[in-house]
């Protein structure tokens, strides 16, 4: 399956996009890895710090225990209860830290029962310290069981400190790991998408260079080939006038001639038969048709009011000859009545005219047409409205349609536009403008 280029470049942004959205996915998804891993890491560092701090706390409080037994001071009991209330708030403290479901939290309850009974000992010796039994308390200091206790649980603080410290370390190697391979898993996804990217803009770049280049190409080919339209219209236009000229002289007076000599030519005087006579009179008639058809063919090919009388007077002569061969009245309104134009911009606003009334003629079935010829400032506008049909929106963007492309073809050279408009049952309406040149 071949893909075209832009299907392609849609290709590979999409991809590249797809990246940049995975890279994001990937990167949230570590953030909140980190963000996790970093908390347990903190977490166990809190369980150690608070751990050192328990074990100097119960440290501390067998020997305020042992300052009071030995002095029986008060201050010594005070900071004794107060030590205790301080290591049962961090057992609490410790548990709280602890997950429930790991192994370190059953260590932490056997320790909390360790010191239970550890502190119910101490209690113990406190109070025959207190009832003066100074010789049992000197055989309860000086049993073997008190002194395992102590060591049981340094044991269990030790046991707990060492996996929490295994924790940490697994910890980290997990996060420094993690993080490792997400840099470079960014790293290549990015780099992917960077090239993608670059690629696909650079083949961008390169394709709008190369359709500006065609585009320029196109650009300069039309305007030649409008340039080429120009030149052979305007050729057109002198051959037309060349032809009419000559027909009209050289063939309307060759035709005259031989009117006049049909006219004196009478051999028999008043003998002459019916036959002749009737021949004659044929020949005359044949020869006023053929001096009319080479009046009708001269004029259309370039009328010589065209020429001798402007714009105004030949747009007048034209309208005429339309309502004489059609029946579809007319009106022309002329703003000034003395229009002053070049030879370029008459023929072309003639040319417009005399197309736009066939169109009338063969397609608007209207029975009114109004033109307009209006100068303002330093351009022409020349208005042509029927009361016919209306041609269709669709007609008139068609490109096929040959007399529009003619008409607006004609005006290009000149700087002029074409309006068409058309409504259905409306009418059709043409408004033409066109800038006057110094030069004409």
């Amino acid at each position: 399956m071949k893909f075209k280029f832009e299907q392609l470049i849609v290709i590979g942004f999409g991809f590249a996009l797809a990246l940049l959205v995975l890279t994001g996915i990937i990167s949230f998804r570590t953030n909140t890895a980190y963000i996790n891993t970093t908390r347990q890491i903190i977490r166990i560092q809190t369980v150690l710090k608070e751990l050192e701090i328990t074990q100097s706390t119960i440290e501390a409080t067998e020997s305020r225990m042992k300052g009071y037994v030995i002095s029986g001071k008060e201050s010594y009991y005070k900071q004794y209860t107060q030590s205790v209330a301080k290591i049962l708030e961090q057992i609490n403290y410790l548990k709280k830290l602890m997950p429930e479901d790991g192994g370190n939290f059953q260590r932490m309850a056997l320790l909390e029962r360790m010191i239970g009974e550890k502190i119910d000992f101490v209690q113990r010796v406190v109070v025959l310290r207190q009832e003066g039994k100074i010789e049992e308390v000197g055989e309860l200091l000086s049993e073997e069981k008190e002194k395992k206790e102590m060591d049981d649980v340094h044991a269990a603080i030790e046991l707990i400190r060492n996996d929490e410290t295994a924790l940490l370390e697994q910890a980290e190697k997990e996060s420094i790991n993690e993080i490792r391979d997400t840099r470079i898993t960014l790293t290549v996804l990015l780099l992917t998408a960077i090239i993608l990217l670059s690629v696909g803009f650079y083949l961008i770049t390169t394709d709008i260079a190369k359709r500006r280049l065609a585009e320029d190409k196109m650009m300069k080919t039309a305007e030649e080939l409008r340039n080429l339209t120009s030149h052979v219209e305007s050729i057109r236009e002198n051959e037309r006038t060349n032809i009419s000229r000559e027909i009209h002289d050289e063939l309307g007076q060759l035709l005259t001639a031989i009117q006049y000599d049909l006219e004196v030519m009478n051999p028999m005087g008043p003998k002459a038969g019916r036959l002749y006579i009737r021949r004659k009179g044929a020949l005359k008639k044949l020869v006023n048709q053929a001096i009319q058809t080479v009046k009708r063919i001269s004029y259309e090919l370039r009328p010589a009011v065209l020429d001798d009388l402007g714009l105004s007077e030949s747009l007048a002569w034209l309208l005429r000859d339309f309502t004489r061969r059609t029946g579809i009245k007319h009106t022309l309104a002329v703003d000034p009545k003395q229009l002053e134009c070049g030879k370029d911009v008459t023929t072309a606003l003639f040319r417009i005219t005399q197309e736009s009334l066939t169109n009338v003629m063969r397609h608007a079935k209207a029975s009114r047409v109004e033109v307009g010829l209006v100068q303002s400032g330093n351009g022409l506008t020349l208005t042509i409205r029927d009361d016919g049909i209306g041609i269709a929106v669709e007609k008139v963007k068609d490109g096929s349609s040959l007399g529009i492309i003619g008409m607006r073809e004609r005006l290009y050279s000149g700087g002029g536009s074409l309006t068409i408009n058309g409504n259905s049952g409306q009418g059709t309406e043409i408004i033409v403008e066109i800038p006057l040149r110094e030069n004409g």
